[in-house]
């Protein structure tokens, strides 16, 4: 360091006559800040004018130049530190290029400080240029290390410049592991909490007033230790020799906010000065537990994407490595020994785990709830509870009709209505997706919505849950509390995305309101159109992120949400799905900066999330018009009836008056064209689907049109938009509005446009009292049929419905349906690949084939055969002399036979029926398969044995059979598909396989791309100072 002994401003005499003190006070001005900024003449001038308009005046001044020596003081600065008005205060300028308060003070005191008086102590104040201290800041100060002499230390609060309100600091805290604990945290509020005057480890030195005596004992500040690492190194060494560091309420200094900010090279250097005041073995235990937990935690901060969190940790975690964290800090290296233990000034770990995680996840922003309330609304209470309050009361008033009671509904779970049958248990969901094998009983090549996913994990979860029965479908008990709970959660799902539109509650609620307990959602819930009910709940969230996007609160994790809603949308009622990406297509047009990249992520995210069920759309455009319950009966021509939901006929223009009403409240009152646009053309868009819906007829082997409903529910959003930025325009505080307030006429139009219908809507809703169209499921199947459906023989259960002269069969197994009915088309091989129609005929009187049916049951893979108890005597008498049937008892009002051997040539042979058998010219044996129908088996063939699966030919190409690892195929021409096995022992592997594995894959991987961009980015907040 360079310096000038010789003053380079002189003396003058004072006007004011200074009293006795036994302190010495110099204060040390340096000319750059802690942020690395030179000061400018006017800031020295204010700086020097703070300090010499002090009612204590320093004794003696020190002008620190930090910039290249040479040149003369600027004559302004010399005229204030020692013009006519000023004390007899020395003044000496010391140059010192590139060095900083800290790194500068103690060969300044050593040299330019003069000596302590006889009787007195000697005293030095650091400020830089962006200190204002108050007039009394220094007589505080110097009182307060008079008051004891065991206080070798005093720090004011530093205040924010402008906000004196808000603290910037007022002493550092740290953990034993170097974490360090601003207190108060930078930006927090001065409401006196912190006038205790109490000591801390460490206190910032702008502002700081110390004994040189001890300053000079600890060695002063590090040097290579940035400000806050600096600052803390000298107080932990300060406590460690008894020396007091206290804090003085009373003196007041303000400084830059920005002061307050540390970053990871700070972090990574308070950590390495706790450890390096810590003993060598602890030292070296911390700096090793503190790169292994530092490196774990920065991953998990980077997976939770807070990258600069990560960063952080990342430097803390290395910082046990550097030299500086093994070698004794500098007060040890000066000399002398620590005599005082400084743990009761530490932060305790669980202070530090608290503070951490409030820094660490983002404060929720301000609730827009939080603006002033209307003086219409009714301000002693929250809506939402009232809300779900009766939205739960009236659900339960509505599902008061069904067969038994709700409890029974869970647990069996519903049937009837649209409801199909889908596969027992969460695997058998995730089996379909895999392998794209579909469709009960016999199943096909037919991939499935990619919906069943989010409903397998939904049944796992129930499955989890202790329950009835064993013979319990946990994917039935999802659906079924998928129906009773869509109305609750829509109220929620509906009242959070209302908040885009408007800050006030009540309107929201009466929304939320009409939009749970509206004829379409009534409609969909109660008769099993689950993709509808689902829709009911994810549409508000789609569209308000979707209308976010093209505004102020566009972000990331909004855009990753609208795409995985958005495709789960596209997989239950792919309709919605198109709605989505016009949108997405719409915002690309229309958005600005990212807001457009965004809404590409939208339409990437929906399409890519279908996976390689998108493609079924391309071969086949009639099915984007189907969905899980989102088609009716070719009969079904009415299109207003979705809106009656099973009432009169004049309420479904009582629907149609209330939306109109809703839609006109919003054209006429509001004054905000992006979203009214937005809400007029979801009106328009779904009043002309649901009006065009009826008209249109999909063709297949059960024709189907689409449902209007869909559209009713998508014009029901928009008009209810409509009705709350009307509500908006009325009911807004005075104080939120922009622009001139509307007339009073206009308001109160506005309210009894918005208020009125939605009103009127609701109680309309409520007192609906249709009957709901589903009961409880009963399963004919008895527990060992569920069993060995499942695994082992894997077998098929055929259910003969008889009523009157008229019989249908079903066949159920492991397979499953879509669970509501969709759009079919017609399989590969017929709906009856292995001629169970004849079968059936056959035990239900008709003429008795060559082959017994015993024998075509088993080679079908078919182990039990169930007819309800009410079927005439004759009939049960004739399944009873079936050969090859054994009665086995009743289950849920059907009688049960079961299978027990597969008869042939008059004969019973040993070996019952089997999805997989081995058969030959003497015998047939079975092969046990696990849930996923594969098989793994050693087994001692015959001659001219051959392998037969129970299933259509289209298998053959879904599953690979290898015989001794050597893959097999199918001979060709056969009904089931049939592998020629060589004699002697073998090793027969069946491995089913996906029908698009790489593709299916990806959608995986995209999948956790999304939910990874769905959390949150912690984003540098706004300086709250």
């Amino acid at each position: 360091m360079t310096t000038d002994t010789t003053p380079a401003v002189s003396s003058a005499p004072a006007r004011r006559r200074r009293r006795p003190a036994r302190t010495r006070v110099t204060a040390i001005l340096a000319d750059v800040d802690d942020l690395g900024r030179p000061a400018s003449t006017e800031d020295l001038l204010a700086l020097v004018a703070a300090v010499t308009g002090q009612d204590r005046t320093p004794d003696h001044l020190v002008l620190l130049r930090t910039r290249p020596a040479g040149g003369e003081i600027d004559p302004r600065v010399a005229d204030a530190l020692t013009g006519p008005d000023r004390d007899a205060t020395t003044v000496t300028v010391v140059d010192a290029p590139g060095e900083t308060l800290r790194s500068a003070v103690r060969a300044t005191v050593e040299r330019h400080v003069p000596p302590a008086p006889a009787d007195g102590r000697s005293l030095v104040w650091l400020l830089d240029h962006g200190c204002t201290p108050e007039p009394d800041a220094l007589g505080r100060l110097e009182q307060a290390l008079r008051m004891s002499s065991g206080v070798a230390a005093a720090g004011p609060k530093l205040v924010a410049q402008g906000r004196t309100d808000r603290f910037v600091g007022f002493g550092t805290g740290s953990s034993a592991a170097g974490r360090l604990v601003p207190t108060p945290a930078p930006g927090e509020l001065d409401q006196g909490q912190y006038d205790d005057g109490s000591d801390v480890l460490a206190l910032a030195a702008p502002g700081l007033l110390v004994d040189t005596a001890a300053l000079v004992t600890v060695g002063g500040y590090d040097r290579r230790l940035p400000p806050v690492a600096a600052d803390l190194d000298l107080g932990w060494s300060a406590q460690e020799r008894a020396l007091r560091l206290v804090r003085v309420p009373g003196a007041r200094i303000a400084v830059p906010a920005a002061l307050g900010r540390t970053g990871a090279r700070d972090d990574a250097a308070c950590r390495a000065v706790a450890l390096s005041h810590a003993p060598l073995g602890r030292r070296l235990a911390g700096a090793l537990g503190g790169l292994v937990s530092g490196v774990g935690l920065a991953l998990a901060l980077l997976l939770g994407r807070r990258p600069r969190r990560a960063g952080r940790e990342l430097a803390i975690a290395l910082a046990g490595l550097r030299p500086r964290a093994l070698r004794p800090p500098l007060a040890r290296r000066v000399g002398g020994r620590p005599t005082t233990d400084v743990r009761p000034l530490l932060v305790p770990a669980r202070v530090v785990r608290s503070r951490y995680v409030d820094e660490t996840v983002d404060a929720p922003p301000p609730d827009a709830e939080d603006a002033p309330r209307s003086r219409f609304g009714i301000p002693i209470a929250h809506p939402l509870p009232w809300v779900l309050a009766t939205v739960a009361v009236a659900s339960i008033v509505r599902w008061r009709a069904v067969p038994g009671s709700l409890v029974r509904l869970v647990g069996d779970g519903p049937m009837g209505g649209e409801l199909g049958t889908p596969p027992d248990t969460p695997g058998g969901l995730v089996q379909q997706w895999w392998t794209g094998w579909t469709g009960a009983g016999w199943g096909g090549p037919a991939e499935p919505s990619p919906a069943v996913l989010p409903l397998a994990v939904l049944a796992k979860a129930v499955d989890a849950v202790p329950k009835g029965s064993a013979a319990d479908s946990p994917v039935a008990s999802a659906i079924a509390l998928l129906l009773l709970l869509a109305p609750l959660a829509a109220a929620l799902t509906a009242y959070a995305a209302s908040r885009l539109l408007t800050p006030v509650r009540w309107p929201r609620a009466l929304a939320a309101l009409a939009w749970a307990l509206g004829p379409v959602g009534w409609t969909a819930t109660t008769t099993g159109r689950l993709g509808p009910a689902v829709a009911l709940v994810l549409l508000p969230t789609v569209l308000a992120d979707l209308a976010a996007l093209g505004g102020r609160r566009s972000s990331t994790s909004r855009a990753s949400r609208a795409g995985i809603l958005g495709a789960l949308l596209a997989a239950l009622v792919p309709a919605l799905g198109v709605l989505v990406l016009l949108g997405a297509v719409v915002l690309v047009v229309v958005a600005r900066g990212r807001g457009r990249l965004r809404a590409v992520l939208v339409a990437v995210l929906t399409a890519g999330l279908l996976g390689p069920w998108v493609v079924r759309f391309v071969t086949d455009p009639a099915r984007l018009l189907a969905g899980w319950g989102a088609v009716t009966d070719p009969g079904a021509t009415d299109p207003l009836e979705p809106l009656r939901a099973g009432g009169p006929s004049w309420t479904a223009g009582l629907a149609l008056c209330v939306l109109a009403l809703l839609a006109f409240g919003g054209l006429a009152t509001s004054r905000r064209p992006g979203p009214l646009g937005a809400a007029t053309a979801l009106v328009a868009l779904g009043t002309a689907a649901a009006l065009v819906a009826p008209r249109i007829l999909l063709a297949g082997p059960e024709p189907v049109r689409p449902w209007s409903g869909t559209g009713w529910l998508v014009a029901t959003a928009g008009a209810l938009a409509l009705g709350l930025l009307a509500a908006d325009e009325a009911l807004r505080p005075p104080e939120l509005m922009v622009g001139r307030a509307p007339a009073r006429t206009t308001r109160t139009a506005a309210l009894v446009a918005a208020g009125v219908p939605v009103a009127a809507l609701v109680g309309w809703g409520a007192a609906l009292r249709a009957e709901p169209v589903l009961a409880p499921r009963v399963d004919p199947r008895p527990r060992v049929s569920l069993e060995q459906g499942i695994a082992g023989p894997r077998l098929r259960h055929l259910v003969l419905d008889v009523e009157g002269e008229h019989a249908t069969a079903r066949v159920l197994g492991a397979e499953g349906d879509e669970p509501a009915r969709t759009l079919r088309r017609e399989l590969p091989g017929g709906r009856d690949p292995l001629s169970v129609t004849p079968v059936a005929e056959d035990l239900l009187g008709g003429e008795v084939a060559s082959v017994p049916p015993a024998t075509r049951l088993g080679r079908a893979g078919i182990g039990f055969v169930s007819v309800p108890a009410d079927v005439p005597p004759a009939l049960v008498t004739r399944l009873d002399g079936s050969p090859g049937l054994l009665r086995t008892g009743s289950v849920g009002g059907y009688l049960t036979w079961r299978v027990t051997g597969v008869a042939r040539d008059g004969g019973v042979l040993t070996g019952g029926p089997a999805r997989v058998r081995l058969e030959d010219a003497r015998r047939t044996s079975d092969v046990a398969v696990d849930r996923t129908g594969a098989a793994d088996v050693m087994l001692e063939v015959p001659q001219g044995a051959r392998l037969v699966v129970a299933e259509r030919p289209a298998w053959s190409a879904r599953a690979e059979v290898r015989i001794d690892d050597r893959p097999v195929a199918a001979q060709a021409g056969t009904a089931q598909p049939t592998y020629p096995v060589p004699p002697g022992r073998h090793r027969i592997v069946i491995d089913p396989r996906s029908s698009a594995p790489w593709w299916k894959v990806a959608q995986g991987g995209l999948l956790l791309l999304a939910l990874y961009l769905l959390v949150p980015v912690a984003r540098r907040r706004a300086d709250d100072v």
